[in-house]
């Protein structure tokens, strides 16, 4: 090999005029280039080696061929074997895979390029390729007649090492090698299972050690494990017992040689005591002439029984035992775990299967609206299983107004065992007395006591200012004395015996005004303005003693100011700003001593986010977003420590309704409103107005395909 190094030859003339030529001036001095070429590394993956190299400074110089050489011996030179990539005049990288290298010997590789005239080498690498990961295993003999014999082995980890030769060896000595009897099968070059070598010129009343080989080279052979045979002997093998149903079971009976005395029967015997006999229990597959498998099918067994098992050979003098076996008939069990809705007409049913020592042909879950159901009414099959474990059934065409029996259930042959039955009762609406006024839409609601109250809002293409109060005991609405102004798009909100109703939009303006209304006297109340801007589409409702109003539209913008009603000072204090960006038609509730403001939009944006309002902390803080899209109008309600939010508007109407629990902060899809019992145009709305008495929630009005509806509905909970 050549190192270049670069001299520079400064030559100095000692006369005057040259001396004051190289002192006065400049001249430009190009550095010279020198090519470097770098053996970098050699690889090997799966038996195969691969070197690689960089080019780099590439001179101007002519570099008319580059590469890398080779050789056993140190120092490779290009005169030893070559790879040749021809000219260049770049740098960059090479690489090359070695193919029929020998394993397990030493290699020395460089790179080299050619720069003019001169030969530049990189450094040498030393490698070497050993076999790994081959494994080789013998496997089961069967003597075939008094003098063959097929043997089977197994070869595995070839990768891409091919195998000069393989198949099996055999001697009357242990350990026999490629040198003794074998079977050549040829070349390999992948994993092979079971491949069978046939033994010949095998001589009886002799024992012979076999075993399988793969020769990678003249100094690599790889062996398995010494099997042995002997063509005097007869062998039997009690092989599989497989457990086929509660009181049957299928057994292999091998015969492995059949030795010099002929088989006149054989089978299996079994008892539930060690080491049966044909004295036993015992089936007789008859006669038989060459090795081989046969199963014998046992019946009449009981269940949670120790049984011991034996395959036999019987012969004109003795009856040959193969080794012992045990089993347990386990019988299954299944039992229900769960069910719980998962869309407006579907259900998920969990239970959990235990097979035991046999499958089942069926198993899933039942239903039906009578107790107990059975695999006779709905179900679903999820087929034939081996498996234990817990599984799912979909229950589907589920109806509302119905309460459905459930239970799991698991089919074996006659037998059916079934789990506890579940019951679920599914949500649903169920449509009351239709809203006394026209209808419309952006209308107030609240309740007092055992009485709900709508009214305002815009219908027919008219503000409204009509007030209606629904009896849920007689299911009834009675017009009571109407709002200060005609307005839409106003809050409402009950405190104690009280309800409250500010802001909106009347033919005029904005409002900011807020009255009070008193049920008992049926009369309507001036109290001090709303504290924030004039605005509608605002959010309010009540926590304890205080009333809070937030969010909207000032006529300019969105809002998110928020403000805190004290009836029994009359006055407004400004809390912390809404946690979410500012927004109007938004929705709003609260539940125990939190409030909670979601969803809206702000221009063309629309929001699905969702926050709790602390007032003990006076802050927010953010919570899971509302599961269905973000959109604006939406109704809304809170029974039994949840929020219930649906309907609404973002490029269509929407009528899918959500469950939230504040617990878990988790939204669950209900039905959908006014599942099936309105026609589909009427269903999807917004800006329809709800509000709950004791644990039942309510919604009504609203507009859906250009309708403003009066209908009104009261939803039905899951338990």
């Amino acid at each position: 090999m050549k190192k270049r190094t670069l001299s520079l030859l400064i030559i100095v003339a000692f006369t005057s005029s040259i001396l004051f030529i190289s002192l006065n001036s400049c001249k430009k001095l190009d550095i010279e280039k020198i090519t470097k070429i770098l053996t970098d590394s050699v690889s090997i993956i799966d038996n195969i080696a691969t070197v690689y190299g960089t080019i780099i400074d590439v001179s101007d110089m002519d570099h008319r061929d580059y590469g890398f050489c080779w050789s056993s011996s140190a120092n490779p030179t290009i005169n030893d074997q070559i790879k040749s990539f021809g000219s260049t005049s770049e740098n960059g990288f090479l690489n090359f895979e070695f193919s029929d290298l020998q394993l397990n010997t030493s290699y020395f590789v460089c790179a080299y390029i050619y720069e003019g005239s001169e030969l530049i080498y990189g450094d040498v690498v030393e490698f070497i390729i050993t076999p790994t990961g081959i494994i080789v295993t013998s496997k089961a003999i069967i003597v075939t007649s008094a003098s063959t014999a097929n043997a089977k082995g197994t070869i595995e980890g070839v990768g891409s090492i091919t195998i000069e030769d393989f198949g099996h060896c055999w001697s009357t000595n242990s350990n026999p090698t490629i040198n003794d009897d074998k079977t050549s099968l040829g070349t390999l070059t992948s994993d092979t299972v079971d491949y069978i070598s046939s033994l010949t010129g095998l001589s009886p009343f002799t024992k012979y050690y076999i075993r399988a080989y793969a020769k990678v080279d003249a100094n690599n052979v790889i062996y398995g494990d010494t099997v042995t045979i002997n063509i005097s002997e007869l062998t039997v093998t009690t092989d599989l017992v497989e457990i086929t149903g509660s009181s049957t079971v299928n057994a292999v009976c091998i015969i492995g040689s059949i030795g010099v005395s002929p088989v006149i029967n054989h089978g299996h015997c079994w008892s539930t005591s060690p080491t049966p006999t044909i004295l036993d229990s015992h089936t007789a597959l008859g006669a038989v002439t060459t090795p081989g498998a046969d199963t014998s099918h046992l019946t009449g067994l009981d269940t949670n029984v120790t049984y011991y098992i034996r395959a036999f050979a019987e012969t004109g003098s003795s009856v040959k035992y193969a080794n012992e076996k045990t089993f347990i008939i386990s019988p299954f069990t299944v039992s229900s775990d769960t069910v719980y809705l998962t869309s407006t007409s579907q259900a998920d049913a969990l239970g959990v299967l235990t097979i035991g020592s046999y499958g089942v042909s069926n198993y899933g879950h039942c239903w039906s609206t009578i107790s107990p159901p059975t695999i006779a009414d709905s179900k679903t099959s999820l087929g034939p299983t081996s498996q234990s474990g817990p599984y799912t059934s979909n229950l589907f065409n589920l109806l509302p107004n119905t309460i459905y029996y459930v239970r799991a259930f698991a089919k074996e042959g006659n037998t059916v065992k079934y789990g506890t039955v579940l019951i679920l009762k599914k949500n649903y609406w169920e449509q009351m007395t239709n809203f006394g006024g026209i209808g419309r839409r952006d209308a107030v609601g609240f309740s007092i006591g055992l009485k709900g109250y709508i009214g305002t809002g815009i219908g027919s293409g008219n503000f409204l200012s009509d007030f209606w109060e629904y009896d849920k005991n007689i299911n009834a609405w009675t017009q009571k004395a109407s709002y200060s102004g005609l307005t839409f798009g106003a809050v409402g909100f009950s405190i104690w015996t009280k309800g409250y109703v500010g802001t909106g939009l009347s033919s005029l303006s904005l409002k900011k005004d807020f009255w009070e209304y008193d049920n008992v006297s049926n009369t309507w109340t001036a109290k001090a303005n709303y504290g924030g801007d004039s605005i509608s589409s605002g959010v309010g409702f009540s926590i304890g003693n205080k009333g809070y109003i937030g969010t909207g539209y000032d006529g300019i913008s969105a809002l998110k100011d928020f403000w805190e009603y004290d009836p029994i000072g009359n006055t407004w204090t400004q809390k912390a700003d809404f946690g979410g960006s500012p927004r109007s038609d938004a929705v709003g509730f609260s539940i125990g001593t939190k409030g909670y403001i979601g969803m809206g939009a702000d221009g063309p944006t629309s929001y699905n986010d969702f926050w709790e309002y602390d007032p003990g902390t006076n802050s927010w803080s953010q919570k899971a977003n509302y599961s269905g899209s973000g959109r604006i109008g939406l109704a809304c309600f809170a029974i039994a420590n949840k929020g219930f939010v649906g309907l609404g508007y973002e490029n269509s109407y929407h009528d899918d309704f959500w469950e939230y629990d504040p617990a878990s902060n988790t939204w669950q899809q209900i039905a959908d409103f006014a599942p099936t019992l309105l026609p589909i145009n009427l269903r999807p709305r917004w800006k329809a107005t709800g509000f709950s008495i004791d644990n039942d929630g309510y919604v009504g009005t609203g507009i859906g395909n250009s309708v403003n509806n009066n209908d009104f509905w009261k939803y039905i909970p899951v338990n």
